[in-house]
């Protein structure tokens, strides 16, 4: 075997096509004395996550030693064989030959020096002479004027970066220079090296941190203004857009209404706010969702020239002045002439309307304008209740009642007052009454009434609990909530629930009544799942139907109810294929050899016994 000096190693990037890929580099194969001395090892490109491949299980690899191919497989977890699988874009394959160090043939003193012994020692001592140089060109080098050979690698660090130290003798692990943009000076503790810049400085200044010190460069990243650039051509013109809603936007006063104001998708502005409604949606506004009116702004600067007044004005209507400035006038809206001064309001109190047409001032109020109060009633006003009583004679045989007469006739025509009411006028209490009334309980009700019926607590309309009533013959009434009725059985009449699907097709035991619509829904076609044995429930269905994409067997059904039939329909996705049964068909299973996708069989099963099952077909072709 020849070893050619091309490096012992390639990329594999995928395509989503291809599934193997044959161990050649530059047109010289990589030749390898074992299986084990290929490594492959995959990385996904987007997320830079890194796995060794197995040999056997992710990838085979035939042809050696001098015509390799890897072949990328996966597990068919139909068949539970490898077969092959393109390698995905977005992924890579490193495959390399790994040579062992080891000394693979022994020379003894006055033993076989043949040509093979030779060649294999040549071989391997090639082979591992390029992987040393492959593994040496992609190490890190120290350059050829670094007379300094001894320079070691310090641990690795995580979130350190490897640089020289200070004293150039070496390497070391240091913090990670950053770079900050911000609106201020730098002014914060961050690993030596960085940069910030201050973007809002005039000229974006830039600053270093060196020993632990913010230190500023000089150097300003703004340049100059450059000059305008030539005008550039006109651009063709665009596509025609998708027509779009009919967005419509609405003004108006106060909140939108959900019913009168606008469609879905539209827009509405309240003006009186500034708020912004929309869109519409499910014939609902909703909440404002942004404001347009902006904080008043500043009082303006005084003017410097003349009073300026309105464009118009009403003519004989007072002048006002307009805000602060005393030289903006407008019109108040008051007439000249409907102002009243103090010598009107004079003139006004000294017309002879006085004890005319408003009451005429009196210290004691002895006359009124157009009435004489008599002395009596003058008189009255002044008194008290006792001396009223007198004034106005209230005494029996009057219009009027004393209190002797009043209380006579309250005794006449109502309840005399009683602290314990333990009388009453003209009534006799039953027995059990003052009972009731301190403690109205159900028992004392029960107590004080006569004729009733039962016992027991109060009953009223709405959810009353009765125990064990005795309803005799109901005129009408609704049980669709009552429990506890007894179940039917055979010979025993009671209460049946419509049975299900499910329930029919296992015929489970029970009170179960078949509707007729239950005689369609239960014996609906079900599907079975197309597998290398069809697995097929007695109890899941009455009719099947299956679909096969290659040779099957038609396993032995589960939980089988014997003297009963199922029917299955087979045919193919492709073809011709072969059904055969399982272990549990007894006779002579029908052969169906020729199923396709026009050519299909009608089988119908009988359960003669447990795990014992007759089988036979009927042509299902179409007609």
């Amino acid at each position: 075997m020849t070893i050619e000096a091309v490096r012992p190693r390639l990329i594999w990037e995928g395509n989503g096509s291809a599934t193997n890929i044959s161990l050649v580099v530059e047109t010289v194969p990589i030749r390898f004395l074992d299986n084990s001395h290929i490594k492959v090892r995959q990385r996904i490109v987007a997320t830079g996550v890194i796995s060794d491949m197995e040999e056997g299980v992710d990838y085979t690899l035939t042809g050696g030693p001098n015509n390799g191919v890897v072949t990328r497989v996966e597990l068919n977890e139909g068949t539970m064989e490898l077969e092959p699988s393109a390698l995905p874009s977005g992924y890579e394959w490193a495959i390399w030959r790994d040579q062992p160090y080891a000394q693979e043939v022994d020379l003894l003193v006055g033993g076989d020096l043949s040509s093979d012994n030779v060649e294999s020692i040549g071989n391997i001592s090639r082979t591992i002479d390029q992987e040393i140089g492959d593994k040496s060109d992609r190490a890190l080098k120290l350059s050829i004027f670094d007379l300094d050979t001894d320079v070691e690698l310090p641990p690795i660090t995580a979130g350190k970066a490897l640089s020289a130290n200070a004293a150039g003798d070496g390497f070391e692990f240091s913090d990670v220079p950053e770079v900050f943009v911000q609106n201020s000076a730098p002014a914060t503790s961050e690993p030596s090296g960085s940069l910030w810049i201050d973007a809002d400085s005039t000229d974006y200044d830039l600053y270093q941190l060196v020993s632990g010190v913010w230190t500023d460069t000089g150097v300003n990243l703004k340049g100059a203004t450059g000059a305008t650039g030539a005008t550039g051509a006109t651009g063709s013109t665009g596509a025609t857009g998708a027509q779009g809603d009919n967005v419509e936007w609405l003004t108006d006063s106060g909140v939108p209404s959900d019913i009168d104001d606008g469609e879905n998708g539209d827009m509405y502005l309240d003006a009186d706010s500034g708020d912004v409604y929309g869109p519409k949606s499910g014939g609902a506004w909703g909440s404002a969702v942004a404001n347009i009116e902006g904080p008043q702004g500043d009082q303006g600067d005084p003017g410097t020239g003349d009073v300026s007044g309105p464009a118009s004005a009403t003519d004989g209507n007072l002048a006002s002045f307009d805000e602060t400035t005393g030289k903006l006038i407008q019109d108040s809206g008051i007439a000249a002439a409907d102002v009243v001064v103090a010598s009107d309001i004079a003139n006004m109190l000294e017309t002879t309307d006085i004890g005319v047409s408003v009451q005429a001032y009196d210290a004691d109020l002895d006359t009124w304008a157009g009435l004489t109060p008599s002395a009596n009633f003058q008189t009255l006003v002044t008194q008290t209740f006792a001396q009223i009583r007198g004034s106005l004679d209230l005494e029996a045989g009057t219009d009027f009642y004393s209190i002797s007469a009043a209380d006579a006739a309250i005794a006449a025509y109502a309840q005399p007052l009683d602290s314990d009411l333990t009388s009453w006028a003209g009534v006799t209490r039953a027995a059990g009454f003052d009972t009731f009334v301190a403690t109205p309980s159900s028992a004392n009700l029960a107590a004080l009434v006569t004729n009733e019926t039962g016992s027991g607590a109060l009953v009223f309309a709405t959810s009353p609990t009765l125990v064990t009533p005795v309803l005799g013959t109901p005129a009408s009434g609704n049980l669709s909530n009552c429990t506890s009725y007894p179940s039917a059985a055979e010979g025993t009449n009671g209460i049946v629930d419509q049975a299900t699907d499910a329930e029919i097709r296992a015929a489970t035991s029970g009170a179960h009544a078949i509707m007729a619509e239950d005689l369609s829904s239960a014996n609906a076609l079900v599907t079975l799942t197309d597998a290398a044995t069809v697995a097929i429930d007695w109890t899941a269905g009455i009719n099947f139907t299956l679909t096969i994409t290659t040779d099957r067997i038609l396993g032995n059904p589960t939980n089988e109810i014997p003297g009963t039939f199922r029917t299955v329909f087979v045919i193919s996705d492709g073809g011709p294929d072969e059904l055969t049964f399982g272990s549990e068909y007894g006779g002579a299973p029908p052969t169906l050899d020729d199923i396709t996708t026009t050519k299909g069989y009608l089988l119908s099963i009988y359960c003669r016994a447990a795990g014992q099952f007759l089988v036979s077909s009927m042509d299902g072709s179409p007609a």
